[in-house]
């Protein structure tokens, strides 16, 4: 059996570990498509139509809630990677240099990416408590024990019917789904990644969309399965697959009128998933613009178009963008709520505007202060 010494595809998997502009990008994009989704429908009660074509009427991100998957996949992805770059030398037909602990290895996997998240996710937290205390008289101490298992990520499993943060159940499923695909990826990389996985998520998808008519069915329970799990299972098994076509895409070379169709290709493909998101579609159609995102995804990720030949890969701007998306993400309920509470007698539009500006305002300087305090951790 033979161990790795390939040092292109070496090179290659270490270029593919920093993060992607592109994909960074298209991150805060699909972030603020999913706040400007609930904003809508807490400050007009709905979809805000901008414009009308014919029978298709365009919105200010009424299907917004497409960003979920977008995320979805990129977590498979990036899981994906993650596996591939541990255990490389199995994957290649190599002998382990020591044992592997599937167990123990998900939950080391899964812990890491909790513990990413926990400078925003606590203070969100202890935020989202203080204001349900000061803004709703009648929330009590069952109110809070009802709540305390969604600040565990258990919200997904059914124990609670009453999340603190709304918009966390994304991450109950994320981890949910994670501790069961983890260790099948690492034993079964290979059939997993090009046969189980885009099989897998095909199934669920359309099974989403011929029982509920979305993908998006979070709020559904097939028996003992919530439909937010096989939503995210749908799209972590095809973000698994995205990662593997994409890094053998990155082996190949591409002659310049490929790396343009590619770029045309990956362009075209994130095009139709915000067309989908800006518009009165066939809330059906949600299973089509998760593939066009898979492709779109995996070109980025790739670097192989034309775009990967310049420097929109290590933009500083995008790669900060890129990374207000989860901040955004978590504290959207805050001035949802403030705001409309506060401010009851603004015009929807003003309303709308005082929520965005407060939820970047406030993403900008959370990530500036936990920026700022990982620098000190790392001097001390």
């Amino acid at each position: 059996m033979k161990r790795i010494n390939n040092e292109a595809e070496m090179k290659h998997m270490a270029k593919s570990t920093g993060r992607n502009g592109i994909i960074e990008l298209m991150r805060f994009v699909f972030a603020m498509g999913v706040l400007l989704y609930h904003l809508c429908r807490t400050t007009h009660k709905g979809a805000v139509v901008l414009a009308s074509s014919g029978a298709l009427d365009f919105t200010l991100f009424g299907n917004g809630f497409i960003g979920v998957d977008f995320f979805f996949i990129l977590s498979g992805l990036f899981m994906a990677r993650s596996i591939y770059k541990k255990y490389q030398i199995v994957i290649e037909g190599g002998e382990a240099t020591s044992p592997i602990h599937y167990g123990e290895d998900t939950i080391r996997f899964v812990w890491r990416k909790i513990k990413s998240l926990l400078p925003y996710y606590i203070p969100i937290c202890i935020l989202t408590f203080v204001l349900k205390i000061c803004m709703d008289s009648k929330y009590g101490f069952q109110d809070f024990l009802s709540q305390l298992p969604s600040v565990f990520f258990l919200d997904r499993t059914g124990i609670s019917y009453n999340d603190l943060i709304s918009g966390a159940w994304y991450l109950s499923s994320m981890f949910i789904v994670m501790l069961i695909l983890y260790p099948i990826c690492v034993r079964y990389y290979r059939v997993f990644t090009v046969l189980i996985a885009p099989v897998v998520g095909l199934l669920s998808v359309g099974f989403l969309i011929h029982t509920y008519q979305v993908i998006g069915s979070g709020l559904n329970w097939v028996y003992i399965v919530s439909g937010a799990n096989i939503r995210a299972l749908a799209s972590i098994c095809l973000g698994t697959c995205c990662f593997e076509i994409s890094r053998r895409m990155q082996k190949k070379t591409f002659p310049v009128w490929a790396r343009a169709l590619l770029s045309a290709l990956a362009l075209f493909g994130y095009g139709i998933a915000l067309l989908y998101s800006c518009s009165t579609m066939d809330s059906r159609f949600s299973g089509e613009a998760v593939l066009f995102l898979c492709v779109s995804i995996t070109i980025s990720f790739s670097r192989k178009g034309l775009l990967g030949a310049g420097n929109w890969h290590s933009n500083n701007l995008f790669l900060y963008l890129g990374a207000l998306s989860l901040p955004i993400y978590l504290s959207q309920n805050l001035f949802r709520k403030t705001i409309s509470k506060w401010f009851p007698g603004l015009d929807p539009w003003t309303q709308m505007l005082m929520m965005v500006i407060g939820t970047l305002l406030f993403s900008i300087i959370m990530h500036e202060i936990i920026r700022i305090v990982r620098r000190i951790r790392k001097k001390a």
